[in-house]
């Protein structure tokens, strides 16, 4: 069986939140399969086998972070769920996917529904994953998860204290957060299922305290921490933020950090530090690139967010 890839499909569409995914062919993104780029519709490519499918179950968050595009685009902004008609054409090929990670821009345990919707993956004979910011997650919640069957679950953190993540995030975020990651950890099984993340994003601040989130993410019991950069950056602030120059303090940084997991009992992935853009095919007709080493997923599938855009 073929392992294909789509880098990127993104459809918004502003007119009806319900008309289906990908019925025009021209709105599909490219992928690459054995070096030959065409263009796949998931629903339809039975015969094709995908790495993680990204799907985003609602545009609601609670928080308005400098670093996301939300408070940017409030008053365009659309806080809106995918519907149950969408997602059940995701949990057909559930099977072919390697992952279902269940996060966009908004945060998914807003959905009332979001342990039932673990449990439909789960029982599709897919692998649920998720992804939230950890400040509204409770012990009832976390086992719900747990219990419906969840592969992963990556909680995201702008710092390794309140002083650099409540700056970003806002007041109380990190302590709400670090207790959403202690609740969920309480609650999984003694084999340590499902596994643990945190995305650690680097800014100019947090970065000479890597060590430190490293050290943070070991107490708290966290198998993984997973440093990102600040991907779309559309303001001055955030294009401020997400410069991290190569230097010699970075490189200590990085190195104190590798030698730090030699005795954490925390797992460290680190980014690429230099900028190298890609393209995210290899005929990228449309001229969009990547950073090398950032971290992708292999295929988006988001809900409206956006009413001045008809197809991302």
């Amino acid at each position: 069986m073929r392992r294909t890839f789509a880098y990127a499909a993104v459809t918004k569409d502003t007119r009806n939140a319900d008309i289906g995914l990908f019925t025009d062919p021209s709105r599909l993104s490219p992928v690459n399969t054995a070096g030959r780029n065409h263009t796949v519709d998931i629903f339809a490519a039975a015969e094709h086998h995908f790495g993680q499918v990204q799907v985003e179950m609602t545009s609601r968050c609670n928080l308005r972070c400098r670093t996301c595009l939300y408070p940017t685009y409030a008053r365009q902004w659309i806080p809106l769920d995918l519907n149950m008609a969408h997602f059940n054409r995701v949990l057909d090929v559930a099977p072919q996917c390697d992952a279902i990670h269940l996060q966009g821009w908004g945060e998914s345990l807003l959905r009332d529904d979001i342990v039932h919707r673990i449990r439909d993956v789960t029982h599709a004979r897919g692998q649920p994953t998720l992804g939230s910011n950890g400040t509204i997650m409770s012990a009832q919640l976390a086992r719900g998860l747990v219990d419906g069957g969840l592969a992963s679950m990556t909680f995201s953190l702008a710092g390794p204290d309140a002083h650099s993540n409540d700056r970003l995030r806002g007041s109380g975020t990190f302590a709400k957060a670090v207790a959403g990651i202690q609740t969920f950890i309480a609650q999984r099984s003694a084999d340590k299922i499902p596994s643990v993340l945190i995305n650690y994003l680097l800014t100019p601040y947090s970065y000479p305290r890597l060590p430190k989130a490293l050290a943070l993410a070991s107490r708290l019991g966290v198998d993984t921490l997973v440093a990102t950069h600040l991907v779309h950056a559309v303001t001055d602030d955030q294009k401020a933020l997400s410069s991290c120059e190569e230097s010699r303090q970075h490189a200590w940084v990085f190195f104190r950090s590798r030698c730090a997991v030699l005795w954490r009992k925390t797992q460290l992935i680190l980014p690429d530090v230099r900028p190298s853009p890609i393209p995210v095919c290899m005929k990228n007709p449309i001229k969009i690139f990547r950073r090398r080493g950032w971290l992708r997923f292999p295929m988006r599938i988001f809900v409206p967010t956006h009413r001045s855009c008809s197809a991302g």
